[in-house]
C-alpha cells in the first residue's frame, strides 16, 4: 500500500522525466506553446511552460499564460447548475421550458420536453453548432440569435433521450437557464459563485482585465510547406457556457481540487458523484462516457474524469483521478496542440513511478548524476537522460508513452553504466559510456556500439 507521503515523492520524481518530455514533444511536433499544470490532493507539484505565447513578439509561455479552454467551460456551466439544484431553485428533470417558457412557443415541439438533465448530458437530441458557422469565422451567435434558433428551426434531430448527441447550442440553453433562474447574468454568477470562492485570479468568461494580456496568441494548423493561420481576438458570445472561459494552469489545478470528494468549495459530494458518475453510457464499444459535464472513462484500473476543448488556436485539456487524486491540466496555443495525446502518457508515467517505485530504489545514489543527464541523437532515434534520486533513467522522448521502456543505467566503471530494463530489442545488459572533452562536456555517449550525438 503506497502512503500518501510516497504517492507524493514518487509523482515530483516522474514530473522530472515528464519535464523533459514536454519539453521535447513541443519541439519535435513544432507546436507553438504548451503550459502543463499537475496537482496532488490539493497542491500544485509541477508547472512546465514551453514554446512561445506569442510568435512574432517572441513572447514565451509561462505558467501564468492563459488560454481559452474551449469546451472545458461546459464543466462550469454544469457545476453552476449543480449549485441551483443544491438550493432548490431548480431540478435536473425540470422541463426547459419550466424556466424557459419561451421554447413552448418553438416550432420544433420537441423542444417542449428537453430536460435540464438531457441538455447536460448531451440527450436532448438538439442541434451542435446551429445554424452558423462560427468554427470557420469566428463570428459566434448571440444569446438572442441561440434563442431565435430555437424558436424558429427544426433544432432536434433525433427524439430527446434517445442518443448522445454533443451539441454546444445545448450549453448555450443551460447558460440562459442560469440567468433566468438565478436573476444575474451568466458572467456574473460565475464569478460570485465559482470564481471568487475558489480564488480564480485569472479566470473569466471571455477575455477581460484580469486575463487578456496574458492570454496567448491561437494559431491554425500545421500544413506542409504553408505558415500557420494566427488567429485574431475571439468573443464566443451565446456560446459561452459552451467554450467561451479563458483560465491558466493554476486557476484550473485548483478547480480540478474543489471536484474531489470532501472539499466544500462548489458542491456537495453528492452532487459531485452525480456529475462524476456515467449518466449516458455511449455503447459498450466506446471508451468515453459522459456524466453530468464531464467526460468518464477507465484508463486501465483507474477511472478517471474530465474535458477536452478545441478552439480556434487553442487546445486544452484536464483531467482529475479520484483514486489517487491526481489531476492534470495541459492547455496549448495552437489547434492542432499535444493536450489529448500527451494526457494518456502523463497518467502512465506517474502511474509507473509510483506503483514500481522499484526502479528507483534499486542500486546505489551516484553522486554529480547530473554531468551524465542530457538529450543525445543518432540517425534512428533520440535518447533522453535524466538523473532522479541520484539513479539515470534513460527513456525515448518522442514515444507519446515514456515510461513504455525506461531504462535505467548502473554504474560498471568510470563513466560506463549498463542497460537494465527497456525492451528485449534494445541493448539490454549492454554498455553505455561517456566520452567527455576537456571543458569536462559529454562529447560523444555510446550506446551500445552506436556512437550518439548530445543536443542539450
Amino acid at each position: 500500500m503506497v502512503t500518501k507521503q510516497q504517492m507524493r515523492k514518487r509523482a515530483k520524481q516522474a514530473t522530472i522525466l515528464l519535464d523533459r518530455w514536454f519539453d521535447y514533444q513541443v519541439k519535435s511536433n513544432q507546436v507553438p506553446g504548451m503550459a502543463v499544470g499537475i496537482v496532488h490532493d490539493g497542491d500544485v507539484i509541477y508547472r512546465g511552460a514551453f514554446g512561445l505565447a506569442d510568435i512574432r513578439a517572441k513572447k514565451p509561455t509561462t505558467t501564468q499564460t492563459c488560454y481559452h479552454i474551449a469546451s472545458i467551460s461546459k464543466t462550469f456551466t454544469a457545476t453552476a447548475i449543480m449549485q441551483l439544484v443544491e438550493h432548490k431553485q431548480l431540478r435536473l428533470a425540470d422541463k426547459v421550458s419550466k424556466h424557459l417558457p419561451w421554447l413552448l412557443k418553438a416550432a420544433d415541439q420537441n423542444l417542449t420536453t428537453i430536460t435540464i438533465r438531457q441538455l447536460l448530458t448531451h440527450t436532448a437530441g438538439v442541434s451542435r453548432d446551429g445554424d452558423l458557422p462560427q468554427w470557420v469565422d469566428d463570428n459566434f451567435p448571440t444569446a438572442d440569435h441561440v434563442k431565435e434558433f430555437f424558436l424558429k428551426q427544426e433544432a432536434t434531430f433525433f427524439k430527446p433521450g434517445k442518443q448522445f448527441k454533443y451539441s454546444n447550442y445545448g450549453y448555450g440553453l443551460l447558460g440562459l437557464v442560469i440567468e433566468a433562474v438565478s436573476g444575474a447574468n451568466y458572467e456574473d454568477y460565475l464569478k460570485q459563485h465559482i470564481f471568487k470562492p475558489l480564488g480564480l485570479r485569472h479566470t473569466s468568461v471571455e477575455a477581460q482585465s484580469n486575463t487578456k494580456k496574458l492570454i496567448a496568441r491561437g494559431y491554425g494548423k500545421q500544413r506542409p510547406g504553408e505558415q500557420r493561420e494566427v488567429m485574431g481576438d475571439i468573443v464566443t458570445r451565446g456560446l459561452a457556457p459552451a467554450a467561451g472561459l479563458v483560465s491558466n494552469v493554476d486557476d484550473l489545478c485548483r478547480y480540478l481540487t474543489a471536484q474531489l470528494m470532501g472539499s466544500k468549495q462548489l458542491l456537495t459530494d453528492q452532487s459531485k458523484r452525480a456529475m462524476q458518475r456515467i449518466q449516458h453510457n455511449r455503447g459498450k464499444h466506446e471508451k468515453l462516457h459522459y456524466g453530468l459535464g464531464y467526460d468518464i472513462w477507465q484508463d486501465g484500473t483507474h477511472r478517471q474524469f474530465g474535458h477536452g476543448g478545441g478552439f480556434s488556436g487553442q487546445t486544452t485539456n484536464i483531467r482529475m483521478e479520484p483514486a489517487t487524486k491526481l489531476g492534470v491540466v495541459l492547455l496549448s496555443n495552437s489547434i492542432d496542440g499535444l493536450p489529448w495525446q500527451l494526457a494518456g502518457g502523463v497518467y502512465a508515467t506517474l502511474h509507473h513511478f509510483i506503483e514500481q517505485g522499484g526502479t528507483l530504489r534499486n542500486g546505489k545514489k551516484l553522486t554529480g548524476a547530473g554531468r551524465y543527464t542530457g538529450r543525445f541523437r543518432w540517425r534512428g532515434s533520440d535518447v533522453e537522460v535524466v538523473a532522479i534520486a541520484g539513479r539515470l533513467i534513460a527513456f525515448f522522448p518522442d514515444s507519446r508513452t515514456p515510461a513504455l521502456n525506461l531504462v535505467r543505467l548502473t554504474p560498471t566503471g568510470r563513466n560506463e553504466f549498463r542497460i537494465e530494463g527497456g525492451s528485449n530489442f534494445d541493448c539490454i545488459g549492454e554498455t553505455v559510456r561517456y566520452v567527455f572533452d576537456r571543458r569536462g562536456q559529454v562529447k560523444t555517449f555510446f550506446w551500445g556500439p552506436e556512437p550518439l550525438d548530445k543536443l542539450s
